[in-house]
């Protein structure tokens, strides 16, 4: 697994601002809306990496997304324990309860991912 750029570490107000002031010292307007995406991109990948840090690259055991919140763990433990019994049983009941649950944990991990983020970019948005 590649090391990933710290992202969670944007809940950090020091560290929000110290980014946010990098970034905005460095963003330049471009003509060309495909020129402006790529060379911002890079640049907020860059200091992205410098500010916040990459991780080892390495899965830790007990993985807990820094999204995640009690409604999402408790749509994936339902649907692990649907997917266990659908797998003992083999009824088509169990798989089609397995299934709603999974389609019910992925929409509930979206949420959370798009709220929190959505939180992230407000608080990036907002003049110190």
């Amino acid at each position: 697994m590649d090391p990933k750029i710290k992202w969670w570490k944007l809940k950090e107000d020091e560290l929000r601002v110290l980014f946010k002031e990098r970034v905005l010292e460095v963003v330049r307007l471009y003509e060309d809306v495909q020129e402006w995406l790529t060379e911002n991109s890079k640049v907020i990948l860059r200091i992205g990496e410098e500010v916040l840090g990459k991780s080892s690259g390495r899965t830790p055991n007990d993985k807990e997304l820094w999204w995640w919140n009690d409604e999402v763990q408790e749509r994936v433990k339902n649907k692990k324990e649907a997917k266990k019994k659908a797998y003992l049983s083999g009824q088509e009941q169990d798989k089609a309860n397995y299934k709603q649950e999974q389609k019910e944990a992925k929409r509930a991990l979206a949420k959370a991912k798009a709220e929190t983020l959505n939180e992230v970019y407000k608080e990036m948005e907002t003049p110190e």
